[in-house]
């Protein structure tokens, strides 16, 4: 068989993959090293180190630094993208003829590039960028930082148009996939499930005793909704909620200490995250903001229990049939009751075990993957 060979230009080191899109790009450079792949990584230095773990699913990795000059935050440009476009990676690339897959649209300050006219060009698109960042905006409370979500979600608006220059564009949900098909009906779009770091399926038969939100806790999109879990669901409530997370802010950790039946998980390590995931009874999982796919709900889903959720949590994704959904406070709540009465049982891990060997299968996806290049 043919080697393959390719070019991903990854948004930041994607090591360690400790968070959404970058457990998507780590996972899928792995799965596409075991699929035979060679694979040139180009990834950029800001807020993490080179990291040796890369050289194992890598023929060269190389890295960049990315401009932080203030002049990259101006004009008509996306800050996300200027601040990555730098003539180094252009020239890097230049060295081969291998097809570029571009994770993201951070990545992208070359998609157009003249030089690059006669290559295989790929986009995986992390979410629809601009409808993020807007809801980014809505979320935040400092003013200086919300000014600066609303004008990089137009800026990207304006961007998202470099996309026609790419052969494929691979969306990481079936929302996604239907906006970028319409958006560019001349492009091949396609659904590509997201990698993920779950090897098997862990689902724990049976019962437990409490309710578990996790997540990055020093995000603003999840301070808000433990803020509502909180304040609308957990309130006198007789049950027992753990919210795990990395970063808590400390008033955060205030409120949470005022509150008898929910405990903080404050940065557990991966054992002590995964302990919690197997073990809880309910997943308590919500959005409010349209974004690409929640990785940690395909975690919940292959290793945990029950799955309450809203529907912008799973839109678009086709999971619902595999959650329960909720939309109000007094809807969770009776869920909750309900969910308690229940017990996981071998028909649910069955099921959970066929969706993972089956759409969310790393390898099958990499394999669609390899057959673009």
């Amino acid at each position: 068989m043919e080697n393959k060979q390719i070019n991903i230009i990854a948004f930041t080191i994607p090591y360690p993959p400790t968070y959404g899109g970058v457990i998507d790009v780590f996972y899928k450079i792995k799965a596409l090293y075991e699929a035979g792949v060679e694979i040139y990584l180009h990834c950029f230095l800001y807020d993490r180190e080179q990291n040796v773990e890369l050289e194992k699913y890598c023929k060269k990795i190389y890295y960049y630094p990315r401009k932080k000059a203030l002049f990259s935050a101006f004009g008509y440009k996306p800050y996300i993208v200027q601040s990555r476009k730098l003539k180094p990676l252009l020239e890097n690339l230049l060295n081969n003829d291998y097809p570029i897959l571009f994770e993201g649209l951070h990545t992208c300050g070359f998609l157009n590039h003249s030089a690059l006219n006669k290559r295989k060009k790929i986009v995986r698109p992390c979410n629809i960028e601009h409808l993020y960042y807007k809801g980014l905006g809505k979320d935040e409370k400092n003013i200086f930082k919300k000014i600066y979500f609303f004008i990089e979600s137009i800026r990207l608006k304006h961007f998202e148009k470099q996309l026609q220059y790419a052969q494929y564009l691979l969306a990481i949900s079936n929302l996604d996939t239907t906006h970028f098909q319409d958006v560019f009906p001349n492009t091949k779009v396609y659904y590509l499930p997201a990698f993920h770091a779950v090897s098997k399926v862990v689902c724990q038969k049976g019962k437990s005793d409490y309710i578990l939100f996790h997540g990055d806790l020093s995000v603003s999109s999840n301070i808000e909704v433990v803020h509502y879990i909180v304040e609308n669901i957990a309130l006198n409530s007789p049950h027992r909620f753990v919210i795990a997370g990395r970063k808590p802010t400390l008033k955060l950790k205030k409120m949470l200490a005022k509150t008898k039946n929910i405990e903080l998980i404050e940065s557990p390590s991966t054992e002590e995250m995964d302990h919690w995931i197997r073990n809880a009874h309910i997943h308590l999982l919500l959005s409010f903001n349209l974004s690409g796919l929640k990785l940690k709900l395909l975690q919940s889903l292959f290793e945990g229990r029950f799955i309450l959720c809203n529907s912008i949590l799973v839109a678009g994704s086709g999971l619902e049939s595999y959650c329960h959904l909720a939309q109000t406070p007094q809807e969770f709540k009776e869920k909750i009751e309900q969910l308690f009465l229940l017990e996981f049982d071998d028909k649910l891990v069955d099921e959970r075990f066929l969706l993972f060997k089956g759409v969310f299968s790393n390898s099958n996806n990499a394999n669609t993957l390899k057959n673009l290049l």
